[in-house]
């Protein structure tokens, strides 16, 4: 037989996974904005180097990939954050009808 259902503890877990992806992105947003930034602002001309603009300009779109990547991810997690509520709500109304 399953465990009584602890709207409780889902509710927390649902909450550790929305903080801990939002602590992700806070930590990778300002390197992709930093990269870009330098990337547009002409640093590979102050450095006179075109491999440092290629450099550079590869850096930018590899972080690109992961900020899409995380923002595929938020998505998942938010669709799954409305699922997970959908069924506290569920499982709560079955408990009160007992």
């Amino acid at each position: 037989m399953n465990a009584p259902f602890d709207s409780e503890r889902a509710k927390k877990m649902w909450g550790d996974l929305r903080r801990r992806t939002d602590t992700v992105i806070e930590k990778v947003k300002p390197a992709v904005d930093k990269t870009q930034t330098a990337v547009t602002s002409g640093v590979h001309k102050m450095m006179g180097s075109g491999e440092y603009r290629e450099k550079a300009l590869d850096v930018n779109r590899r972080l690109a990939v992961a900020v899409v990547s995380l923002e595929d991810a938020i998505a998942r997690r938010d669709e799954e954050i409305t699922r997970l509520k959908a069924r506290i709500a569920e499982l709560e109304d079955g408990q009160r009808r007992v």
